[in-house]
């Protein structure tokens, strides 16, 4: 049977990037989607006997499912036993759990193991850290960067170390984005009755608490849930339906969200929005039936009509900093940077420039 020889330094070099991105991008509770290329890159290939070792040791797939097309990937958590292992071979103190402390030991053990990921970090990362410019790929209309995937805790305790101490969110950004789109489409028409969808608009908490409550889905999965009704997530009980994963496959909870009264009639709200939308589109992203008559948008055109308007968004509010000299982190709708931004202004820069109202929100 394979053993790592841990006093070879391609070997110890491999397992201490291996624990690393571990501690970086999972947790021992939570599933969380992982690049095939990534665990490649930092745990070796799986017909390599360290990589095989490796992945074997500190991985758990939750969730086996992957489309390439549609960008939807495996789910992993890391593996504690495992993990302890590694910490032994290279010489990391071992994860202790204090039940004096009133923490959970889930989150006792990120706190543990948030100095390494960070370090982690800091190697794969320094320059961008230390400028304060960082380095994106653009992809489907958005910004993207490998910092963005590491959990939010330890990105932000890394992006403090760094200067960026303030967190601004764009409240309820792709509703909002998508309702103006629909009004500016269908000013010279009578609006239609969307009420549903207002009252999201106008009191998003008190929506996402009533559907929490009234189907039983944890309320920070609710969010993602009604966002993503936005452009066609299926409410549906099959392990290729993102949601249906994102709920951990729980045919319960999804009954409750099918048969939920708010959610029906804020998919009817949606379905109105779009066929609005619709008429303002480009040729080319206006699909038609085989008789000639107007067929339904798909899931991949609305997102990149929305990835489209946050990305003039963003770009508004990244030209409004740069006049300012602030340094910035993107995390697609929200951004971290290294000075307070009087959120008054740069909402009536956004206005200027895209002509979308949106409201900022500093957050903790």
């Amino acid at each position: 049977m394979y053993k790592p020889n841990f006093n070879d330094p391609r070997v110890l070099r491999k397992a201490t990037s291996a624990f690393g991105f571990v501690v970086a991008h999972l947790s021992d509770t939570e599933q969380r989607p992982v690049y095939c290329k990534h665990i490649e890159e930092h745990l070796g290939r799986s017909n390599n006997k360290l990589g095989s070792w490796l992945r074997s040791k500190v991985l758990i797939c939750t969730n086996n499912y992957y489309n390439k097309d549609r960008g939807i990937m495996k789910k992993y958590i890391y593996n504690k036993v495992g993990l302890n292992i590694l910490s032994e071979a290279l010489n990391i103190p071992l994860f202790e759990y204090k039940p004096d402390w009133n923490v959970s030991k889930s989150k006792q053990r990120e706190l543990h193991y948030r100095s390494y990921a960070i370090t982690f970090c800091e190697s794969k990362f320094s320059d961008e850290l230390i400028t304060q410019d960082f380095n994106y790929t653009l992809r489907s209309n958005r910004y993207w960067h490998p910092l963005q995937s590491v959990r939010s805790q330890t990105r932000s305790a890394l992006l403090h170390k760094y200067g960026f101490k303030y967190n601004y969110d764009i409240v309820a950004c792709a509703p909002n984005l998508l309702y103006q789109r629909y009004l500016q489409a269908n000013r010279h028409v009578v609006k239609l009755n969307m009420s549903h969808l207002e009252q999201l608009l106008e009191d998003r908490a008190g929506v996402r608490n009533m559907v929490s409550n009234s189907t039983g889905v944890e309320l920070k999965h609710i969010k993602t849930v009604l966002t993503a009704l936005f452009c066609s997530a299926k409410l549906s009980a099959n392990t290729d339906c993102a949601l249906f994963n994102l709920i951990n496959q729980d045919y319960k909870l999804m009954a409750n969200l099918q048969s939920n009264e708010y959610i029906t009639g804020l998919k009817a709200d949606i379905s109105k929005m779009w066929d609005g939308i619709r008429h303002g589109l480009p040729k080319h992203q206006k699909a038609y039936r085989a008789d000639g008559k107007p067929a339904s948008i798909d899931a991949n055109i609305k997102w990149a009509v929305y990835f489209d308007m946050e990305r003039q968004v963003m770009e508004s509010a990244q030209d409004y900093m740069n006049q300012l000299n602030i340094k910035t982190f993107k995390i697609h709708d929200c951004f971290v940077t290294n000075k307070k931004i009087n959120t008054t202004q740069l909402e009536q820069h956004i206005k200027q420039q895209t002509g979308y109202k949106l409201t900022l929100e500093l957050s903790s």
